[in-house]
């Protein structure tokens, strides 16, 4: 073989290489790309999520909504800002967001103890089976009914309770006004 030939072979060959190479390094950077992508859609979802279990709570604790009236499908923001853009077409059940409340009477007189649990079910399959589907649970004393009750104020301005307070705390030796020796 003449010099000129082994030559054109070793390029080809170098070639080949620097070609897989390309390629092995381009597969490596779209499946850490795929990663990142996945990993960020799970962080949404989880933010999500705790938006949810946090709003529940928060409409419970403000008596605006039952255990009962929150347990079930929820409504996402987007949802509620579209306004009856679903009427034609409902959204994609695979795709909604559940909320699980329960509650459990405990030692405290007048607080429950509510457990909101959010997730999204990939396939429509209740939560038990649901696998790694993203969910968020919080846990909290709430005192549930229509009535607010308030200990501090019994009916009078805030001015009047915040004093009444104070003068209780006074008291029981828990503050006070004048400074100590």
């Amino acid at each position: 073989m003449s010099r000129h030939t082994q030559r054109r072979g070793a390029m080809l060959l170098e070639l080949m290489l620097c070609i897989a190479l390309l390629v092995t390094l381009g597969i490596a950077i779209l499946d850490a790309l795929s990663h990142a992508s996945d990993s960020l859609r799970q962080e949404r979802d989880d933010a999500v999520a705790a938006d949810l279990a946090r709003s529940a709570m928060a409409k419970l604790e403000a008596g605006l909504a039952t255990a009962e009236t929150l347990d079930g499908p929820a409504e996402t923001w987007e949802e509620q800002q579209a306004g009856g853009a679903f009427e034609d077409s409902p959204p994609d059940p695979n795709k909604a967001w559940y909320l699980d409340v329960q509650t459990e009477p405990t030692g405290f007189d007048g607080l429950t103890l509510v457990a909101v649990t959010a997730y999204r079910s990939r396939d429509g399959s209740p939560l038990e089976t649901t696998g790694s589907s993203p969910r968020f649970t919080l846990r909290q004393l709430v005192r549930l009914g229509s009535q607010p009750v308030d200990d501090v104020t019994d009916g009078t301005s805030s001015h009047d309770g915040a004093s009444r307070l104070g003068e209780r705390l006074r008291g029981a030796g828990v503050a006070s006004t004048e400074e100590q020796p």
